[in-house]
């Protein structure tokens, strides 16, 4: 994109006589030389996060959707110096992350544009079609292009109406790049916002002494490992909620944050994701913060993923404090009726979170596959090739559901649905 906008910008310096005789063009290094003032024009290259000390007055980031927030904030300490410094930043909506730098500045924009956040220095223009609207609907079209009919052609847009009117993954992509609204990834397991509109602020400690059931899905080593308890309506409170476990080791957190594209050191500080000693995953210390969680919580049971717990011992743990703990293999034939459950919960709002962004990360990062008929919940592909996506927290709620299901008198089937 920076290499598209050097290369208008050279043809305008040589159609323009005065700005022919005054600059220089070098195009082998995409920049355009300023001699009398000493300013250059350039097009940075990907790896800009790694360029500190750029000194700008004015530059521009272009489909900010696709761009990391150790660029975006490598850029935007640059001008600094400069007494006008201006940034601009130009995108399409993206593919839904709530951990991105795209998504973290249109929400940013919005809050700008309807007041929540007071910050004369933002300026936020975003034009999108609004939320639920058809995608033959005209009138929401036009909105969110307003060059509509001046630049972008109108027949082009009625052909690409019809094509997505007979295919999801044109209607999905119609969506984002025609109307401007952010979409999950590619057989994405919510639509995006779903998950966000669950949240009920921060309840947890309403919940102490409550019943509830629990699961644990324990990493090997570096990984997050997850134990979460969910906890049914009662007299209190007419919907299900859930409490949240996330481990990660403490020597491993710089390199998951940069291999995930997470801010796991920003989650660690906001208490919503838990550190054990050392570069592997310490079973004692999380089988610590387990036994504090069962004395505080009225645990009726647990269910857990065999992989790994034997070595751990944490079954014996949870055990050891008069809690029932079950084996409950992680296959599409056990986890599948907990996930129809956990989609009818949030489907209908009969289930809300406290707002912990891990797991909403997670939510994001899950995809739906079928198996035998069945939804199962896998990771999403990454788009970057390199990136790896965490759902533990997920897999650990739909295995809390079913153990709650499982002590009631239906346990959850996928003939309970109809499947």
């Amino acid at each position: 994109q920076a290499g598209i906008i050097h290369d208008e910008s050279a043809r305008m310096v040589k159609l323009t006589p005065d700005l022919n005789k005054d600059l220089v063009c070098v195009n082998h290094k995409k920049r355009i030389i300023y001699s009398a003032a000493d300013g250059i024009l350039e097009a940075l290259s990907a790896d800009v996060e790694q360029k500190e000390g750029i000194d700008w007055s004015f530059g521009v980031i272009d489909e900010l959707h696709v761009g990391s927030s150790r660029m975006y904030s490598t850029l935007a300490g640059g001008g600094a110096a400069r007494e006008q410094p201006l940034m601009v930043t130009i995108s399409t909506a993206g593919v839904y992350d709530p951990t991105s730098i795209g998504w973290e500045q249109w929400e940013y924009a919005r809050q700008v544009r309807e007041g929540t956040i007071e910050d004369t220095s933002f300026f936020a223009l975003q034009y999108y079609a609004e939320d639920g609207a058809e995608i033959d609907d005209w009138t929401q079209i036009q909105r969110a292009n307003p060059s509509l009919g001046i630049v972008l052609n109108e027949s082009f847009l009625r052909d690409r109406i019809r094509e997505a009117k007979n295919s999801p993954g044109k209607a999905a992509d119609f969506r984002r790049y025609h109307m401007n609204g952010w979409v999950n990834a590619a057989h994405g397991w919510l639509e995006a916002g779903r998950w966000d509109a669950c949240c009920g602020g921060d309840y947890r400690d309403s919940l102490d002494g409550r019943a509830c059931f629990g699961a644990l899905d324990l990493s090997l080593t570096e990984d997050i490992t997850a134990f979460v308890l969910v906890f049914p309506p009662d007299e209190t409170c007419d919907k299900w909620r859930s409490v949240e476990y996330l481990w990660v080791p403490g020597g491993a957190v710089s390199r998951r944050s940069f291999e995930n594209r997470a801010p796991y050191e920003q989650w660690i500080a906001d208490g919503w994701l838990r550190t054990t000693p050392g570069d592997v995953l310490d079973y004692e210390a999380v089988g610590a913060d387990i036994v504090e969680a069962c004395a505080r919580f009225n645990v009726k049971s647990v269910f857990y993923d065999p992989r790994f717990v034997r070595q751990s011992m944490i079954a014996d743990v949870i055990e050891s404090q008069g809690i029932e703990a079950i084996v409950w293999a992680n296959t599409a034939k056990n986890m599948s009726p907990g996930v129809v459950e956990l989609e009818r919960l949030i489907g209908g709002r009969l289930y809300e979170h406290s707002g912990n962004p891990v797991m909403g990360w997670m939510v994001s990062n899950c995809q739906a596959i079928q198996v035998s008929g069945a939804p199962f919940l896998v990771k999403s592909e990454s788009r970057a090739g390199r990136v790896r996506h965490k759902i533990d927290g997920v897999v650990a709620l739909v295995m809390a559901i079913q153990a709650a299901a499982h002590a009631s008198t239906m346990e959850l089937t996928l003939e309970s649905f109809g499947g």
